[in-house]
């Protein structure tokens, strides 16, 4: 028989980073509370995504510090309804967390090239699944990556957009934090 961890009555401290400790209680609302936005300028559409700080929380935050990012998107062609970009990396290899192959519609991956060619100069990625029928996969095959975050406002009109790039081409995404906002 199985039997199930039991919980403590009480909150558990969190001591992170030098900070006062807080409760377990109050560290998920402050990290529930980070949002990026995903801007496709030349359409006009800004959908917003709520970062996993719980499930991802070194590559949640590795990514945070890197924002704002802009670079020229790509559509996937084997992939299915993916925009994604890329970058150079700089800096030790991140983290291998939260890994999966399962996506879903508004969810965003992060992917670091040398976890799957041996041979690759070190780069950063970043992809938004933007509806139901992704499968990732890159020159090797499936690839499992980081789920980071999912997009939680605008979502429609971000994949509507996404897809017309499919047809019409590439653009600039930017990636920000929300507060960055204008």
């Amino acid at each position: 028989m199985l039997r199930r961890h039991a919980r403590p009555e009480a909150p558990i401290a969190v001591q992170r980073s030098g900070r006062p400790g807080r409760s377990a209680q109050e560290f998920e609302v402050a990290v529930s509370e980070r949002l990026i936005e995903l801007v496709l300028a030349k359409r006009g559409v800004v959908a917003r995504a709520r970062l996993h700080q719980r499930q991802a929380p070194r590559t949640c935050q590795l990514l945070w510090d890197l924002l704002p990012i802009e670079r020229e998107s790509i559509h996937a062609i084997f992939s299915g309804c993916e925009l994604y970009v890329v970058w150079p990396w700089e800096g030790e290899p991140p983290p291998r967390e939260n890994f999966t192959v399962c996506t879903d519609a508004g969810d965003l991956f992060f992917y670091y090239a040398p976890w799957y060619h041996a041979d690759a100069r070190p780069g950063g990625e970043i992809a938004i699944y933007y509806d139901r029928d992704a499968i990732p996969t890159g020159g090797d095959g499936l690839m499992a990556g980081c789920l980071f975050a999912t997009i939680v406002e605008n979502g429609t009109a971000f994949a509507a957009a996404c897809d017309a790039m499919s047809y019409q081409g590439a653009e600039s995404l930017l990636i920000r934090r929300a507060a960055e906002a204008p």
